[in-house]
């Protein structure tokens, strides 16, 4: 699974979750957004969405970032969410065509 951390953007004090990704997941991310640049994806861990965001380019590193909304991430605390994303299929990728 993939590795989360919770802390706190330094400069905004938002809640956030760094994700660093294992090399399966890393390939099977970058190939989902290399298909969507300029199309919306959500994030969700276990039914909660995290993130709606237009694809600006390939997720092609090896982690990037979840920041909380305004109202944080659906109640719950930035710690919750990453324990949540390190359990199996925590984390999904969709662009809403279910």
């Amino acid at each position: 699974t993939e590795q989360p951390t919770a802390g706190a953007d330094p400069h905004t004090n938002a809640r956030i979750v760094d994700i660093q990704l294992k090399p399966d997941s890393r390939k099977a991310l970058a190939d989902f957004t290399r298909d969507r640049v300029g199309k919306r994806i959500q994030l969700r861990s276990n039914g909660i969405l995290l993130s709606s965001v237009t694809v600006m380019s390939p997720l092609e590193g090896d982690s990037f970032r979840i920041t909380a909304g305004e109202h944080g991430f659906g109640g719950k605390s930035a710690e919750e969410i990453a324990q949540g994303i390190m359990k199996e299929g925590g984390l999904t990728v969709d662009d809403g065509n279910k």
